[in-house]
């Protein structure tokens, strides 16, 4: 008998944005599981303006979310132990929240915070399917939403009024 040999399961399509030129990978399931389970796939389009929004303090609140997700891309904590665990404070583990949920880097499932699978998760194609799902019916109040960007649009705002005060009085120095 001789040996054998898997058969892909599945075949991967990539086209070529410049040339329109279509190419085929073949894909099994045992492939994704031994070469994509191990580490972050970060999908820029998403995650580049999320961390564009926040800084400082804030990129510390970010950056230890993304450390502590579960294998389904939640964080099972609640913002005073997310204060307690990065060193900063409530209100600033809040405001972060609330900037990345603007943003559409995370939303609120139940008690829990999911973050979207389409700017960074950890497995491989098949789990990060049911994840998206759940992202998408995760929050899904519209009202709560645009109430909520409201509110952060009103507090920077009102940064903003602040920094321009300083720089103004610096001026008048």
């Amino acid at each position: 008998m001789g040996t054998q040999t898997s058969k892909p399961k599945y075949v991967v399509q990539a086209i070529d944005q410049e040339t329109g030129e279509v190419s085929f990978f073949p894909y099994s399931d045992k492939t994704a599981q031994t070469q994509d389970s191990n580490f972050h796939k970060v999908f820029l389009k998403k995650f580049l303006p999320a961390m564009g929004m926040i800084g400082n303090q804030k990129s510390k609140v970010a950056y230890w979310i993304l450390k502590n997700l579960n294998n389904d891309n939640e964080l099972k904590y609640s913002y005073r132990q997310i204060a307690k665990k990065t060193g900063v404070s409530y209100q600033t583990v809040a405001k972060t929240i609330r900037i990345l949920q603007d943003a559409d880097f995370l939303r609120r499932s139940g008690g829990d915070l999911i973050v979207n699978p389409d700017a960074i998760f950890r497995g491989h194609h098949i789990p990060r399917l049911a994840v998206q799902k759940n992202y998408l019916n995760a929050d899904n109040d519209k009202r709560a939403r645009l109430k909520q960007i409201q509110q952060t649009i009103n507090e920077l705002n009102r940064e903003m009024d602040e920094l321009k005060r300083q720089i103004s009085m610096e001026n008048d120095d």
